[in-house]
């Protein structure tokens, strides 16, 4: 069987005339022999070509064990969601993903990166449900990706699905781990760590509006007035970190500045907040956030 499948696969690449493009699918086989078409059935013991030969195709057996690598083809659309950052193609990327769940552990093939471009969408969706989805197809591609860099990208990003899925002990355990161990994927660490800086800024933001809310004479009592200062400190410290430290996290960057706009504005610092609002209208320009810091600014400077 197996000279059989050589056989085969050997006389009809040699009179296929297959055209190279990003949308076919090629195939490498352990002796070099590389073949392009399209799979059209991939298993545990055999990939089964689809190959242009003459003026028809004809679809050609491989043994599985025979395969090196392979590199799949990409449509349009396909190329597309890999550069969206609209949560509204989730869908779509969902189903991509699920097309290239097969391929993961093959080298050279562009699974992972599908798998981690979903899970960052998923990120940026935001809810706790989208965090926890994210978590399992991180330790998906964790333990089966044959990419160790994308092997290694994948604990930063869980820390920053834990955050989300409120899982902040864990995140921060997780955290403190990752920062000791030698490879770990520096950008999704500093990631992992803006966010942490975030969660804690939003934390210490609750508390304020708790605390207000509880003592609307907060202002007489001693003890409550400097809570509410430590708090106010607390939150603004890590809100305007990103911003300080890691610009070229823009999101991040932009989150924290509307929330330390919000804390000055409620601690009675109108020009501040305006100030972080003007700065992120004008340099952090994200879609979400300009129509919110445009809004408290209005509100704020009522004439501008």
């Amino acid at each position: 069987m197996r000279c059989f499948f050589l056989g085969v696969a050997w006389t009809l690449s040699a009179v296929a005339m297959v055209l190279a493009d990003s949308s076919k699918d090629v195939i490498v086989l352990q002796n070099g022999q590389k073949v392009e078409g399209r799979i059209k059935s991939f298993g545990a013991d055999r990939i089964v070509m689809e190959l242009a030969v003459g003026g028809g195709t004809a679809e050609v057996p491989y043994q599985r064990q025979l395969l090196d690598k392979l590199t799949l083809g990409r449509s349009p659309e396909e190329t597309r969601l890999l550069e969206t950052n609209e949560t509204k193609d989730l869908p779509a990327l969902k189903a991509f993903w699920e097309r290239r769940v097969p391929f993961l552990g093959v080298p050279e093939s562009d699974s992972g990166e599908v798998g981690l471009k979903l899970v960052r969408l998923l990120l940026a969706e935001g809810s706790a449900d989208s965090a926890k989805e994210a978590l399992d197809l991180i330790a998906r591609i964790e333990s089966g990706d044959w990419s160790s860099a994308r092997r290694a990208a994948a604990p930063g990003l869980r820390v920053s699905a834990l955050l989300k899925a409120g899982q902040t002990d864990k995140a921060e355990a997780e955290l403190a781990r990752l920062e000791t161990v030698s490879g770990a994927d520096e950008m999704a660490i500093a990631s992992a760590q803006i966010q942490q800086r975030l969660v804690r800024a939003q934390k210490a933001w609750d508390d304020l509006i708790a605390l207000e809310e509880e003592f609307p004479r907060w202002d007489l009592i001693p003890a409550k007035r400097n809570e509410r200062a430590h708090l106010i400190n607390d939150a603004l410290d890590h809100a305007l970190y990103p911003a300080v430290f890691h610009a070229s996290f823009r999101k991040l960057s932009a989150d924290g500045l509307f929330l330390a706009a919000q804390i000055y504005s409620r601690a009675g610092e109108p020009d501040r907040a305006a100030v972080l609002l003007e700065e992120i209208i004008r340099e952090f320009p994200e879609p979400e956030l300009v129509p919110k810091a445009q809004d408290l600014l209005k509100k704020l400077k009522p004439q501008t």
